[in-house]
């Protein structure tokens, strides 16, 4: 009897994704944004440097929170709508270990290129984002660039910012413009390690 091993190349279709709201209001973004900025966090010990890609995370706060508190107010005094509980939204776009690091410039164009396409999925005006996202890169094996997002743009909740149509946009647009700025093709990508337990939480 003869046995035949058969090899599959197994490749994903977009690079690593994850998005969630940044939770308890102001406290709550206060302490992310912190975390983001803190080379000598626990988590940041294999981290070599922390990049900044564009953003005052300090403006950024005031700003977000500014949105939210004021769309309270309107809507208390128009007795509707819920309060706002959460003041931002992270998105983290990470690479495997295995693939050419992007050089800060190349991050930088990226995290446009994402946002922009995330904006049009919205039907935002890039010009209204404007002190409105902050964004860096945490430089390490496999490294990934962070990008924070208020939740309320000119007295609008966006409720769609964490909906799975618009992750799928970033997770497109953050694998397109790997390849078109730094070469980095998904589609030839074998992942080194593929039972890696449960699965992120949705």
């Amino acid at each position: 009897m003869y046995y035949i091993t058969l090899k599959f190349k197994m490749a994903i279709k977009n690079w690593f994704v994850r998005s969630e709201r940044v939770k308890d209001k102001h406290t709550g973004l206060i302490r992310y944004a912190k975390y983001l900025i803190d080379e000598e966090h626990a988590n940041h010990k294999n981290t070599s440097q922390i990049i900044p890609i564009f953003g005052n995370i300090e403006n950024f706060i005031k700003l977000a929170s500014n949105e939210a508190v004021t769309l309270d107010l309107s809507n208390s005094q128009r007795k509707g709508g819920r309060p706002t509980q959460s003041y931002a939204q992270s998105f983290v776009f990470g690479l495997p270990s295995s693939v050419a690091k992007p050089t800060p410039e190349q991050w930088k164009l990226i995290a446009k290129d994402v946002i922009r396409e995330i904006a049009k999925k919205l039907e935002i005006d890039l010009n209204d984002l404007n002190g409105k996202v902050f964004a860096n890169v945490h430089d390490q094996d496999n490294p990934h660039l962070n990008i924070v997002v208020s939740r309320v743009i000119k007295g609008k909740a966006l409720k769609a910012l964490d909906q799975k149509g618009t992750i799928g946009i970033a997770k497109k647009a953050f694998t397109a413009s790997s390849l078109a700025r730094c070469g980095l093709d998904v589609s030839e990508y074998v992942p080194l390690q593929t039972n890696l337990g449960p699965r992120q939480a949705k």
